[in-house]
Formats: structure tokens, sequence, C-alpha cells
């Protein structure tokens, strides 16, 4: 009688052979590939979907005005340097943004804008005992309409999102003229 080794434990364990193993691996590698494939349809499908803006039509996205990057960098002392665009803005603009302000008492300062087409309005939002509540936020008006371009704007006022118009918070100058407002109320 032939005697098997059996392994420590006491447990029989019979191996698969060749064919068995081969077959075992074509099928844990068939459904990894599998995986990958999906993955790759998932990210291309969602690339597709994300590039289109949210916007169900045919309609381009609006054209952007190529302008220089221009970004927040810093000067000698450590404060944003501001972009030589940035202008003060009218009290008309003022108002139309401060109009939107979702908090009674309310109000902005150190208001500038960028015009470029497109006109970029950033400030500041004081509280009623002119404390700080937001030291820097984006507007953007197009075509008479404000909308909101930073997360503070959104947060502080009733103005749409920028993205419907496709503009971001990190468009060039968007965060342009975010610097600008910085530099001017670190000077405050």
């Amino acid at each position: 009688m032939s005697q098997q080794q059996q392994p420590p434990g006491g447990h029989s364990k019979v191996m698969p052979d060749q064919t068995q193993r081969r077959r075992i691996n074509k099928v844990i590698l068939g459904g990894f590939g599998a995986a990958m494939a999906l993955i790759v349809v998932i990210v291309v499908v969602g690339a597709v979907v994300g590039d289109s803006g949210g916007q169900t039509g045919s309609e381009p996205l609006p054209a952007a005005t190529p302008q220089p990057p221009m970004p927040a960098q810093a000067d000698q002392t450590g404060r944003p340097s501001a972009d030589p665009r940035c202008a003060p803005a009218s009290q008309s603009v003022v108002e139309l943004v401060e109009s939107g302000l979702t908090q009674a008492g309310t109000r902005l300062e150190n208001v500038v804008v960028i015009t470029s087409g497109t006109t970029f309005v950033a400030a500041s939002i004081l509280g009623q005992d002119e404390s700080m509540v937001q030291r820097a936020n984006a507007w953007v008006l197009h075509d008479g309409t404000v909308y909101a371009a930073s997360s503070g704007a959104r947060r502080h006022t009733m103005w749409p999102k920028s993205a419907a118009i496709g503009i971001g918070s990190t468009d060039d100058d968007v965060e342009a003229v975010i610097a600008c407002v910085l530099r001017t109320s670190y000077e405050r």
C-alpha cells in the first residue's frame, strides 16, 4: 500500500494539475481585464459628460477672452501682487452686487473690477459691526446679470453660480481680481 504524505495539521489537499491552474489563472486574469476595461469606460464617459459644462443643448460654451495668466503672486511684503487691470468699482456696480447679499446689515468694501469684455468684481464683505465676514469674494457681471464666482460669494449672496456661463473660480480673471481685493484688504 502506498502512503500519501499529509501536510502538517492532518488535512490532505489535492493540488490542481497544470491544466486546472491555467484555467484558474485565465479566469482571474479575464476578470481583472474586464474590471480594468469597465474603469476605462467609466473614466472616458465621465470625461465626455464632464466637458459639456452641464449644458444640455448643442450651444457651445462662451469663449473666454484670451488674457495672459495673472497668477496671484506675492510681493516683497508677502501680500498678493495687484494686477494693473484692477480698478475701483463704480457705485452702481457696488449697489448691484450688494443687492444680492443674504445677511442683513452686511456690506461690501474694497470693491474692485477687471473689465475684459466681461466684468469681474471682487470685494470684502463686512458685518453690521464692521467685522470682516469674508475677506475676498468674486462675482461676474455678464449681460446685466450678476453671477457668484467664488465659494464665499455663493455662500453670502443669492446670485447664481458663474459656472452657468462657463466661468469657474479658477478662471485667470477671477483669481486676478481676488488678488487685487486681497491686496487692498491687507492695506485696510
